[in-house]
C-alpha cells in the first residue's frame, strides 16, 4: 500500500501545490520586507526634502498709493492680511492688503518730531515729541478681524499710556532709538540743542498684582552732533554708534553707558542693522555684509569681532530688512539685486533681481534740488545724473514670509519662501561660530527658553557619540563573545556546551530597557565609587588568566588527567571571581596609593579628564551585555560548523590544537565571525534605551571615555515628542534617522560583501 500511495497522482499534485504555495509565500515575505525598507527610506527622504529646497522670493502684487509724507514705515501682521504705516508726522494708518492698499483706520499722535523705527524686526515703535517726551506703542489688529461696526484698530502701550519724558529740559526729540524686552527698556534721543539724552527702565513684576513696575534711571552720552546711525541691542546692554568709518560700542553700567571700545570700519561701510538676540551687528558696504558679535579673549574681556562676510552682487547702498524671530535678513540694493541670508549659512539662501517701486522726486525735494542747482551750478551739474529721490522702506512680516517694499507712489509685496534657513550643509556638518561662543564649533542645542534663540543643529556631535558608543561596546563585547564562541565550539565538552550556549542565547531576550535601568541606577554609581578597582580589573583579569594557563602547563599530568576534557574552564572561573573580588576589596588602597585619595580629582588635575557618572564605560559594559549574545551565537555556529574532516586532517598531519584552530578552523569560520561582528556593530549603532538611560545625553565631542555622549537614536527618542510637526527641528530629527538608516545599510552591506568574498576564498578547503 505504501508503494501505491507513493505513486498516487493526487498525492504528488498535493505536494507540488504545497511547494508552490510555500515558495510564493516565502517570496512574498522577502519582497514585502524589501519593499518595507525601501518605503521607509523614501519616507525619510520625503520628510527631509523640504530642507533641501532653495529659498525663493517671488512678487505677489503691486499697489499704487499716494503718500506725500516722509519717513514712512510699512509692516505686516503675520496672522492677517493687514498692514500699517507709520509716518514721521505722527500718523498711523491701517490698511487692508489685497491687490490694493485700502485704508481702514487712522490714529493720530500730536506734536511728533521723530520716529524710532523698530530694530530687529520688532513691531513696537516709539514717537518723539516736541516737549521732550516719547510715546512707546504697538499697533494691534485684534478688532480689525470683527465687524465693521467695531473699532478698526487700537494702540497698545507696553510702558503705559502716560508720557515718558526723555529730556527734562523739554527740548524736542529730533532723533530716537530704543530697545524693549520683558525686563528692561532703554531709549536714547538727540534733542534740538544737539544733546544726547537717555533713560533706562528696569521692570519688576509685582507679586500681588502681577503688573510690571518700572524703575527709572537717566543718563547722557557725549556723541557727535551728526552720526551715521545709532542702535541699541535688543537686550538693552549695548549701544552701537556708527560715525566716520568707526563703530563705537557703549556698555551698560550702573550710571548709564560707558565707552567700551571703538572698532575701525572700512571706508566703504554705509549702513548698519541689528539681528534678533543679544549682540549681533550687521554692517554693509556695496560689496558685502559683515556680521559682528562679542567674543571673549584670554583675559575674559569682550571684544566686538568680525565673524563672517556675506557677498553682495548688486551696486549701490544696501538696505536691510530683518526677520523678527530668526537670524534671517534680506539685503536690497538700488539696482534691484536682492539677497536672502541666514547667519549660519556661508552662502546666500537666495539671490535674485526684484522690481523696486517707482522712485520720483517730491515737490519739496525737487525745489531743494533746483535751489541747490542755482547756488552751486557746478555741483548740480555734476550730480545731474543722480537726482534726489524719495527713500524706500523695507519690511518683513513677523514670520519672514512676506517682504513689503514701499515708496511714495507704489508698494510691491513679495512672498518669501524660506521655511528652513537654519538647516544647511554648513550648519549640519561643519563648524559654525555661534553668537556668544569663543570659536567655531560643532554644537547640537535644538531648543532653549529665549524667544530669539538661534538653533544649533550640528549632527556631528550625535554621529560622534553614536560611533563612540559602538566602538566602546565592541571593545567590551567582541573579545568576550568571540573568545567564548571559540572555546565553546572547539574546546568545551558537549555536555557543558548544551548548558552554556542556551544560557548565553537567553541573555538576548533580556529587554534593553532593563539593561539601561540597571546600568544607570546600579552600575554607574559602582563605577563612580570604585573607579580604581575598575582600572585594576582591566589589567589584572587578562594577566591572571594568562598566568593560570602558564601554571597549568607545569601541573603534573596525573592531576590533569583527573579533569575531563572540556571541563578545564571550571578551574579558571573561581580564580577570575577571586581576582575581581580582590580588585574591589583593594579599591580604597589603590585610590590612596596611585590616585592621591581621589581618583576623579586626580584625573582632572593631572590629565584634564572630566568625569560623568553616566559615561561611555558604563554604556560600553551595558551595551556589551546586549550585543554579546548576538556575536557569540553567530560566531559559535560558524566555528562549530567547520567540517570535521578539516580538523581531523590537520591533527593527523601533526598540527597541535592551537595550530589547527588558528590556521584551519578560524580561517574557515572567518566569514561567519566577521558577519557576527558587523551585526553587533549595527545593533550597537541603533541601540536606544541603554544609551538613553545610561548616559548623560550630553551632545559633546570628547574622546574621554569617562564623559557622556548622545547618539542619533537616543536623540530621536528624546526630542521627537517635543518637536513641532513640520518644523526645522522635526525634519532634522528625520534626517538623523536617515543618517542612522544609511549607517546600518552601509555596515550590513559591507558585512555581506566581505563575508561573501571570504566564503568564496575558503570554500574549497
Amino acid at each position: 500500500m505504501s508503494a501505491a500511495s507513493l505513486s498516487d497522482p493526487s498525492s504528488s499534485r498535493a505536494r507540488r501545490w504545497k511547494d508552490r504555495a510555500v515558495r510564493h509565500v516565502v517570496t512574498l515575505g522577502g519582497v514585502s520586507a524589501l519593499l518595507t525598507l525601501v518605503s521607509i527610506f523614501i519616507f525619510l527622504i520625503y520628510v527631509t526634502f523640504p530642507m533641501v529646497k532653495r529659498a525663493s522670493v517671488t512678487e505677489l502684487h503691486q499697489s499704487a498709493v499716494n503718500w506725500s509724507d516722509n519717513g514712512s514705515i510699512v509692516s505686516r501682521f503675520p496672522e492677517a492680511d493687514i498692514g500699517f504705516r507709520v509716518s514721521d508726522n505722527g500718523k498711523v494708518d491701517f490698511y487692508a492688503i489685497k491687490s490694493q492698499w485700502e485704508l481702514l483706520h487712522t490714529i493720530y499722535f500730536p506734536d511728533v518730531t521723530s520716529v524710532a523705527q523698530p530694530r530687529a524686526g520688532q513691531q513696537t515703535l516709539a514717537f518723539g515729541h516736541n516737549d521732550g517726551s516719547i510715546t512707546v506703542f504697538e499697533p494691534d489688529i485684534a478688532d480689525l478681524q470683527h465687524s465693521a461696526q467695531e473699532r478698526f484698530a487700537e494702540i497698545n502701550y507696553p510702558l503705559g499710556a502716560q508720557k515718558l519724558y526723555l529730556d527734562l529740559q523739554h527740548q524736542s526729540i529730533d532723533f530716537l532709538t530704543f530697545a524693549l524686552n520683558d525686563s528692561q527698556f532703554v531709549a536714547l534721543g538727540q534733542t534740538a540743542d544737539a544733546r544726547w539724552v537717555g533713560v533706562k527702565l528696569k521692570g519688576q513684576t509685582n507679586p500681588i498684582t502681577y503688573e510690571t513696575e518700572w524703575e527709572r534711571d537717566r543718563f547722557t552720552l557725549d556723541l557727535p552732533t551728526n552720526v551715521d546711525d545709532v542702535a541699541i541691542s535688543p537686550d538693552g546692554q549695548i549701544i552701537y554708534v556708527m560715525d566716520d568709518h568707526a563703530l563705537a560700542v557703549y556698555q551698560s553700567a550702573k550710571t548709564g553707558f560707558t565707552l567700551r571700545e571703538t572698532i575701525a570700519l572700512d571706508a566703504s561701510v554705509v549702513s548698519m542693522a541689528l539681528l534678533p538676540g543679544a549682540s549681533s551687528v550687521l554692517t554693509a558696504s556695496e560689496s558685502e555684509v559683515t556680521q559682528w558679535f562679542d567674543v571673549r579673549n584670554e583675559d575674559g574681556e569682550r571684544h566686538l569681532t568680525a565673524i563672517r562676510q556675506f557677498p553682495l552682487k548688486g551696486v549701490g547702498k544696501p538696505a536691510f530688512a530683518v526677520e523678527e524671530h530668526r537670524r534671517s535678513f534680506i539685503v536690497v540694493q538700488p539696482d534691484g539685486e536682492l539677497g536672502l541670508f541666514y547667519t549660519t549659512s556661508r552662502k546666500p539662501l537666495a539671490q535674485t533681481q526684484v522690481t523696486l517701486p517707482t522712485r520720483e522726486e517730491t515737490s519739496r525735494e525737487q525745489a531743494n534740488h533746483e535751489q541747490a542747482s542755482a547756488v552751486e551750478p557746478h555741483t548740480a551739474e555734476s550730480n545731474s545724473t543722480a537726482p534726489l529721490v524719495d527713500p524706500l522702506t523695507y519690511s518683513l512680516s513677523g514670520f519672514g514670509n512676506m517682504l513689503t517694499i514701499s515708496g511714495h507712489q507704489q508698494v510691491i509685496t513679495y512672498r518669501v519662501s524660506n521655511s528652513h534657513p537654519e538647516a544647511t550643509f554648513s550648519s549640519l556638518f561643519e563648524k559654525v561660530w555661534y553668537d556668544g561662543y569663543p570659536e567655531p564649533d560643532f554644537v547640537w542645542q535644538s531648543s532653549t527658553g529665549g524667544e530669539n534663540y538661534e538653533p544649533k543643529l550640528s549632527l556631528i556631535p550625535l554621529i560622534f557619540g553614536t560611533l563612540k558608543t559602538a566602538v566602546v561596546a565592541m571593545l567590551f563585547s567582541v573579545p568576550l563573545a568571540v573568545g567564548g564562541a571559540i572555546y565553546t565550539a572547539y574546546f568545551m565538552s558537549s555536555r557543558m556546551r548544551s548548558i552554556v550556549k542556551p544560557t548565553i542565547e537567553l541573555m538576548e531576550a533580556l529587554p534593553t530597557v532593563i539593561l539601561g535601568f540597571l546600568a544607570g541606577l546600579w552600575l554607574a554609581p559602582i563605577v563612580e565609587v570604585r573607579l580604581p578597582a575598575m582600572a585594576a580589573m582591566i589589567i589584572s583579569v587578562p594577566l591572571v588568566a594568562l598566568l593560570v594557563g602558564f601554571l597549568w602547563r607545569w601541573t603534573p599530568k596525573r592531576l590533569g588527567w583527573r579533569i575531563p576534557n572540556g571541563w578545564h574552564v571550571l578551574i579558571l572561573v573561581p580564580v577570575l571571581v577571586a581576582t575581581i573580588y580582590s580588585c574591589f576589596a583593594l579599591n580604597d588602597w589603590l585610590e590612596v596609593m596611585f590616585f592621591e585619595g581621589d581618583a576623579r580629582l586626580y584625573l582632572s588635575r593631572e590629565f584634564g579628564l572630566g568625569f560623568d557618572q553616566r559615561n561611555a564605560v558604563v554604556v560600553g559594559i551595558a551595551m556589551g551585555f546586549a550585543v554579546t549574545p548576538t556575536i557569540f551565537t553567530i560566531s559559535e555556529d560558524a566555528i562549530y560548523s567547520v567540517p570535521p574532516h578539516l580538523t581531523s586532517g590537520s591533527l593527523a598531519l601533526g598540527a597541535t590544537h592551537w595550530q589547527t584552530l588558528s590556521r584551519v578552523v578560524l580561517v574557515t569560520a572567518s566569514p561567519g565571525i566577521f558577519s557576527a561582528i558587523m551585526m553587533g556593530i549595527g545593533r550597537a549603532i541603533g541601540e536606544t534605551m541603554i544609551v538613553l538611560m545610561a548616559t548623560g545625553n550630553t551632545p559633546i565631542m570628547d574622546m574621554n571615555l569617562l564623559q557622556g555622549m548622545r547618539t542619533l537614536a537616543a536623540n530621536i527618542a528624546m526630542e521627537m515628542p517635543e518637536s513641532e510637526v513640520g518644523s526645522t527641528h522635526y525634519r532634522v530629527l528625520f534626517l538623523s534617522a536617515l543618517v542612522l538608516f544609511i549607517f546600518t545599510f552601509v555596515f550590513n552591506t559591507l558585512a555581506e560583501v566581505v563575508r561573501q568574498r571570504l566564503r568564496d576564498k575558503y570554500s574549497n578547503m
